[in-house]
């Protein structure tokens, strides 16, 4: 009896401490603009505003290519699921 308490207070921690790093995680990457490998929805605003940016063509082509490459670098960080949800956008 308990062994089966002391097992379920160690999963309940250690769904507290997951709790925890997600939450400081996504607190960084609302502050830092970072955005997450799996691009949940709460990110995709960060997607969008870069592929705006490389359709409206602003600057010179120099400028065009450094857009276009900073979008192809966010999706080669993407995980699969942040692919999925990347060319949903």
């Amino acid at each position: 009896m308990l062994t089966a308490r002391k097992l379920t207070l160690g999963r309940s921690l250690q769904q507290l401490r997951q709790v925890w790093i997600d939450a400081g995680q996504m607190a960084r990457n609302r502050i830092t603009g970072a955005i997450r490998p799996g691009l949940p929805p709460e990110d995709h605003h960060l997607v969008q505003r870069q592929i705006d940016a490389c359709l409206l063509g602003s600057g010179g082509a120099v400028s065009a290519h450094a857009r276009a490459a900073e979008l192809g670098r966010v999706y080669l960080d993407l995980d699969l699921k942040g692919r999925r949800n990347f060319l949903r956008l």
